[in-house]
């Protein structure tokens, strides 16, 4: 085995340690057999291969052709996240106005948290939103696609945990490649008005014209 089959091979039996073969030859749509003389280093890696695997465990391909010693995809490691990355990408969300904090009415702090709030002030009991122990973090999703993608998790989470990997497996690529959109009343006008909201593809869809409108302007 040459010294560069052998690094891909010492880092997909990293990548894939945690699992069964099975397991992961089910991920990667392969046989066992095939996994294992990839693995092995018995079989050369297909760009489809090795694109499949970079997607699926998101990590670089270049990390798994050992050109660089980084996991990371666009130097965000997403098993090795720290807050400070965090606030950089919360950040940016909010440069693009895809997020906002929510206002006083839709963050309204009830009895239990530490500040009282003004009885002037306070909402109905269906109107109040609990925040023990914290001011508040509730914050308004403004990019309808980003608000269809988290409402799809919430409740694909709550009716079983196999099911939303499944539609993370299948559909969450699909979104690749489409840019972090300026979140202005342009896109949200464009998006809730051109898109059913009920599908992946008509969603996706929907953003790819809207982008292509945008690069016509």
């Amino acid at each position: 085995m040459c010294d560069n089959s052998r690094s891909v091979s010492d880092r997909l039996k990293e990548l894939f340690a945690d699992e069964t073969d099975a397991i992961t030859a089910g991920k990667l749509h392969m046989t066992q057999g095939n996994l294992n003389k990839i693995k092995n280093g018995r079989q050369a890696l297909t760009v489809d291969n090795l694109r499949l695997i970079s997607e699926t465990y998101h990590v670089s391909a270049d990390w798994i052709l050992g050109l660089k010693e980084g996991r990371a995809i666009n130097d965000i490691d997403l098993d090795r996240l720290d807050y400070s990355q965090v606030f950089v990408l919360i950040d940016k969300l909010y440069e693009n106005k895809t997020i906002e904090p929510a206002s006083l009415t839709e963050t309204i702090k009830t009895s239990d948290s530490y500040d009282e709030v003004d009885s002037e002030e306070a909402l109905d009991d269906s109107q109040q939103i609990s925040t023990v122990g914290i001011d508040y973090d509730l914050i308004r999703i403004n990019d309808p696609a980003l608000s269809f993608m988290l409402r799809r998790r919430v409740k694909l989470i709550a009716v079983d945990l196999d099911i939303f990997n499944d539609w993370k497996e299948k559909h969450l690529k699909d979104y690749k490649g489409i840019p972090l959109l300026l979140c202005d009343e342009e896109m949200r006008d464009y998006l809730l008005n051109h898109c059913s909201g009920k599908t992946e593809g008509d969603l996706i869809e929907t953003l790819k014209n809207y982008i292509n409108l945008l690069s016509k302007k």
